[in-house]
């Protein structure tokens, strides 16, 4: 799992305020060894960091703080750092100065924040939740160079910050009584359910340019499970013990609900011709042979507003709350004193003018 769970970002991002961290490279000063076409000579050209690289109300963004992001972006994204060209080197170098003086602004507004140890934890158990089991955790952990101190103490920092930004915009976020209604009237096309059913598959993987001789031996195995079935044993309980999809074998090959566009033109073909509880003959696909079992289906309806209205509500809190954040970021950033001491960005090429079209002939 490549994440940067932990940034303080995490507390931001609950907000709604996506401050991702641009793909950069290294940012070492490479000296040529002998003279490069000059084709080449812009993806081998570096960015040199300057010591420091910005300051913020006087407080310094580090060399080695910039190269320590840059570092794990790269690490992240799986890029070499010479990978990219140097412009895009340069505009990421930015991106990532730009989020640091973010974050060195609300480290300033909300140091005094109080939260408290129940709450880091229950974030941190959140976190953990994100990987498979403990070990992988330690091992992206040990990977990103940290510690559950260090992760702890960073999540400390994010709930600071979201507590803080949460007080600023509160005022403006609040929805009249009506607003999830006319949200609601004005996009009914939103809110069509098409028709859906819920089924169970079990599958024995062949793929469609296996060999004769294998393919043959995939449809023998399909063909023993369809008898089994035939003479009356469970589905579920054959399904966990045959079936090749990893992701529904557990479950008894339980897929959920689903629409028709959702799955393979061959499954849901087949899945959507079946009465409930109806088990289909041997299917076909891409992936190799199913059957299917339809264990619920549901009409296409216009979904009532009842249904929906929270989550409305919820949706439009959410953008009016990602605006307000935004604009006390921008406030902060405006009120503050802030040095960059970057090399500035190229000015954007200007668009091309179109020619003036030729009098015509008389």
């Amino acid at each position: 799992m490549k994440s940067n769970l932990f940034s303080f970002s995490s507390g931001i991002l609950a907000l709604g305020v996506a401050i991702v961290l641009p793909v950069t490279v290294r940012a070492e000063e490479k000296k040529a060894a002998a003279p490069v076409p000059a084709a080449e000579e812009a993806v081998k050209k570096s960015v040199v960091l300057p010591d420091p690289v910005a300051t913020v109300n006087g407080v310094k963004i580090t060399k080695a703080e910039v190269q320590k992001a840059i570092d794990a972006a790269l690490a992240n994204a799986g890029i070499s750092a010479d990978a990219l060209p140097y412009e895009q080197q340069l505009r990421g170098y930015h991106g990532i100065v730009r989020d640091m003086i973010i974050e060195k602004l609300l480290d300033e507004k909300t140091k005094d924040v109080k939260v408290t140890p129940e709450e880091v934890n229950k974030a941190f158990t959140e976190v953990q939740a994100n990987f498979p089991d403990a070990a992988a955790f330690k091992k992206q952990l040990a990977d990103a160079g940290e510690t559950e101190e260090s992760v702890k103490k960073s999540i400390a920092s994010g709930l600071q910050k979201q507590k803080w930004l949460e007080e600023q915009t509160k005022d403006k976020v609040a929805l009249a009584p009506d607003e999830a209604r006319k949200f609601f009237d004005g996009n009914t096309e939103n809110f069509k359910q098409p028709e859906q059913v819920r089924a169970s598959h079990i599958l024995i993987r062949s793929e469609k340019d296996a060999k004769p001789e294998d393919d043959a031996a995939k449809k023998k195995q399909i063909e023993a499970v369809a008898a089994r079935l035939k003479k009356g044993e469970d589905f579920a309980t054959v399904a966990k013990e045959v079936s090749e999809d990893p992701g529904s074998k557990e479950s008894g090959g339980d897929l959920n609900y689903f629409e028709r566009g959702r799955m393979d033109p061959e499954f849901a073909e087949a899945a959507f011709k079946l009465d409930k509880d109806g088990v289909s003959e041997i299917v076909r696909t891409q992936f190799g042979y199913h059957i299917i079992k339809v264990t619920d289906k549901k009409a296409a309806r216009d979904i009532p507003f009842d249904e929906v209205k929270e989550k409305i509500g919820q949706y439009l809190v959410e953008q009016r709350r990602r605006t307000a954040v935004g604009e006390q970021i921008d406030a902060l950033q405006k009120s503050a004193k802030v040095e960059v001491f970057l090399a500035p960005l190229p000015e954007p090429a200007p668009a091309p003018v179109a020619p003036a079209p030729e009098p015509a002939a008389k």
